[in-house]
């Protein structure tokens, strides 16, 4: 992995508010955890990068045969299979895992194969002590002992004491259920480091139920999908609403290990749209538009002497201490409003923040020219209050994120976003050079990932 620096971010990278996110981060109303009080930009270079890497099928195919079942990557919720017998379902690409609650405390994931003539054994999330395949009646128990074999007598060469699905390694994290199909894969603590996972048990993420999961499929790589959430600098031409109030060109990206990266995106500062000279009352204004306001609907006020960063961030507190019992007194303000946003090689983003209550799958869809992308919805669970299992809503093509309750704004921005992505494939494929040009800093997290996705494909042949 190139090396990286922990040292402040250049002035060269400081644009809309003439501050950096470490220079608004000394001015916040609470001590800021030291995890988030230095900056680890990392060079991964500035070459363009093919377009092939989006278009091609012998890409892809190099992707299927040597990323997806070599890494480790996130397969559900529990909340989704909360009681024993339940069970849910992982694909990516050809590949197909149920993943089952074989124990009050334990979770085991098959490949989704009958052992007789390879049917898939479950098509649904049913539930149930017994995975039967519907093709002959073949059965299993939740720890993969074969139960029943129609007409045993005419297979004298299966001994049934052998005859166990495979399965495939899993992890659990903070509530999400993890996987890796490579036998020899390294423990799951060496893909995440100890120090990311503190990072979230500060913000409660062990505590926070899934109200909601949205799956749309797109027409683009998805790769090309996930890399338009993981850079800011589109805020200002993607998202009017956000354009003057979210330092877009300010942002902080950081490359914290192999597998993970971040932005720290700060929110109530004069975006690039804006005039850097605005007062913090016009800030508070303009993020009216987006839902920061009172209980009449109203802009918040600021106090003279005030800024409208400390002014919102006090508000969500009181706000989230309110309705979900959720103690966040000593969050520091970007804790509570910044788009603190971390990136899971390959294909994961969690927000850290409590105003971005999501989290973001993408995945590959049937070829290198479509994607699934899913939403989950967070939400804090109250004190006492059982965790529910979640709604799963999918999409139709046509269908807008909003059609789904739950996105709220987030839906609105998504929406945003869909417009563009809906017609970046064709994009590629009409390309005369066939080269994309990403900037140093503020895509460097894209660089970051397709630097590790190389290693990864590095180390296979076909």
């Amino acid at each position: 992995m190139t090396e990286t620096t922990e040292t402040p971010v250049g002035e060269a990278w400081v644009r809309s508010s003439g501050r950096s996110v470490q220079d608004l981060l000394t001015r916040d109303t609470r001590p800021v955890p030291d995890f988030m009080a230095r900056s680890h930009p990392g060079d991964f270079g500035s070459d363009p990068i093919s377009t092939e890497r989006y278009t091609s099928r012998e890409f892809h195919d190099r992707e299927m045969n040597h990323l997806w079942p070599k890494v480790w990557q996130m397969a559900c919720h529990e909340q989704e299979i909360p009681e024993v017998g339940d069970r849910t379902l992982y694909e990516v690409g050809d590949y197909s895992f149920i993943l089952v609650r074989s124990g009050p405390d334990e979770i085991r994931a098959f490949y989704n194969s009958c052992l007789h003539r390879g049917n898939k054994l479950c098509v649904e999330a049913h539930g149930g002590h017994q995975i039967r395949c519907p093709f002959h009646g073949w059965s299993w128990d939740l720890e993969g002992r074969n139960t029943y074999l129609h007409g045993e007598w005419d297979f004298p060469q299966i001994d049934r004491e052998k005859l166990r699905l495979p399965e495939v390694k899993v992890a659990r994290w903070l509530g999400w259920v993890f996987i890796n199909m490579d036998d020899d894969a390294a423990p799951f603590e060496e893909f995440l480091p100890v120090e990311v996972t503190e990072h979230f048990h500060r913000w409660g993420y062990q505590d926070r139920q899934v109200v909601a999961r949205v799956t749309r499929v797109f027409p683009c790589n998805w790769k090309a999908l996930q890399e338009a959430f993981i850079e800011a600098y589109h805020v200002g031409a993607v998202h009017p609403q956000l354009s003057t109030t979210a330092g877009d060109l300010t942002t902080q990206y950081d490359v914290l290990s192999d597998h993970v990266n971040r932005m720290i995106s700060p929110t109530a500062v004069p975006g690039s749209a804006s005039d850097v000279g605005m007062t913090e009352q016009e800030l508070a204004d303009d993020m009216a538009n987006f839902g920061f306001v009172d209980a009449d609907g109203n802009a918040f006020q600021v106090p003279e002497g005030q800024t409208a960063r400390a002014v919102v961030a006090e508000v969500v507190r009181n706000m989230m201490s309110a309705q979900a019992h959720v103690d966040m007194n000593d969050w520091t303000d970007s804790e509570v409003i910044d788009g603190t946003e971390y990136f899971f090689f390959p294909n994961l983003m969690p927000w850290g923040c409590m105003t971005i209550p999501t989290l973001y799958r993408f995945l590959p869809h049937g070829g290198p020219d479509h994607a699934v992308m899913e939403v989950y919805v967070l939400a804090p669970t109250p004190e006492g209050s059982p965790k529910q299992k979640p709604v799963h809503r999918v999409l139709t093509t046509e269908q807008q994120w909003v059609e789904a309750p739950e996105m709220a704004q987030v839906g609105v921005i998504l929406d945003q976003d869909t417009v563009n992505l809906l017609r970046l494939q064709q994009g590629m494929k009409a390309s005369k050079d066939g080269a994309l040009r990403f900037s140093v800093y503020q895509e460097s997290r894209i660089r970051h990932y397709h630097h590790v996705l190389d290693r990864y494909l590095s180390n296979g042949s076909d």
